[in-house]
Order: structure tokens, then sequence, then C-alpha cells
């Protein structure tokens, strides 16, 4: 329609309802979800009138959040402003990159509805990094214990839980096995070594393609 101000016209859009939105149904993909960071997804939500039709040209905002507060750093990919004339209205989001709970709820600003929520949990993406937090102490005696701590990381630096490190040591290659031992929630392993000779020893952590090493001069006790 048409505005008139004085001696100025100005045109307005409106969009005209076939139906009185009432509701948002959640189409797809069944929630909660396990999804892994960084990667993409297609989400699809259906407005519909009181009796369960469709309604089309209804705008659809879409707000993530966190469930401890923190920033979220989700991205739009394809993202509909209105909803088609079947009422749906499909979305694809790069997807956050910090491992946690998140939701994603459909919003319907013009109107005042109640819309549901995808429940979604970040797990890690593929793994990155093996990362050395060992202190070695300045002087290493036979027999004595020497803790070492690593920690693995995915591509975007959330620790990884729940992954098997090999640990192998000796003086020359091949290194004997020594033993395995598996990161926490927090990313991290612990694992203790002692030499019963001295000379150098070479020490090896490794996981897949990540390896950490370290050489270690064993004097007598």
């Amino acid at each position: 329609f048409y505005l008139r101000s004085g001696d100025k016209t100005y045109q307005k859009e409106v969009s005209v309802l076939p139906y009185v939105p009432h509701r948002v149904q959640l189409v797809s993909p069944a929630s909660p979800l396990l999804l892994v960071a960084g990667g993409e997804m297609t989400f699809t939500v259906k407005v519909l009138s009181q009796d369960g039709r469709g309604v089309g040209g209804v705008r659809v905002d879409w707000w993530w959040a966190r469930e401890d507060g923190g920033e979220v750093d989700a991205r739009n990919v394809i993202v509909p402003e209105r909803s088609s004339t079947d009422g749906t209205v499909t979305a694809k989001f790069r997807l956050p990159t910090r491992v946690g709970n998140y939701t994603l709820q459909p919003l319907c600003p013009c109107w005042n509805l109640n819309t549901p929520s995808f429940r979604i949990q970040i797990e890690p993406a593929n793994l990155e990094r093996l990362i050395d937090l060992t202190s070695l102490p300045p002087v290493v005696h036979v027999n004595e214990e020497v803790i070492f701590t690593v920690r693995v990381e995915d591509l975007y630096g959330n620790p990884v839980g729940n992954q098997k490190i090999h640990i192998y040591a000796g003086k020359t290659k091949p290194l004997e096995k020594r033993m395995t031992v598996t990161t926490g929630m927090n990313g991290q392993a612990h694992f203790g070594l002692s030499f019963g000779e001295v000379g150098t020893w070479n020490v090896e952590a490794s996981i897949l393609f990540l390896k950490l090493s370290w050489t270690l001069p064993i004097e007598d006790g």
C-alpha cells in the first residue's frame, strides 16, 4: 500500500497471511542431537495455524544459546527469512566450535508464539594436537620415577577425552612399549616412568598420527 505525507508518497510492502500463525513445530532432525564441532547441519521447522495448516510468509528468526551462558560462534549458511507456502522453514548453519550443550530456537518476532527449541550437544571434532605439559626435573637418576603429562585437543582447541595414548621407552630404537593411558574429560593423561640404567633414554607418546618425544639423560643415583 501507499502512505502520503504532504507532497511525498511512500510505498510499503505488507505480507497478507492466509491463516493466523499459532505454533511452530520442530520437523527435523530429532532432538536431542549429538553433533560434531564446526560441522554443518540443516534444521527444519513448520509454522502452523491453530487447525494445523501450514502458514507461509511468516518471518522466522533463529536464536542460538549456550547453556552455560557463554558465547556462541555458530554461523548462518542458508537461512530463509520467511516460511514457504506450506509453512516450512529449512535453515543450514555452521555449528559452534566449542564443545558443550546448546539450544537453537526458531522465533516468530511478529507473533507472540511460544516456540520449542532444538537441544544440541556439541562434541569434539577431529584430533589435531598432542600437547606436552610435562615439567621434567633438571636431573633424573636411575630408578627415579618421572611423571609426564600430555593433552589431546581437536582442531578448535577443545580437550578430547577417552583417547588412548601409547607410551614407548628405550635407549635404542625400536622403543619398547611400556603402557597405554587414557585421557580424562579435560583431555589430559598422566603417566610415570622410571629408568633402570645410566645413559640416554628416549620416550615417546603417540596417538594415531600425533606424537611427542623426550630425551632424558639418566645419571647414577
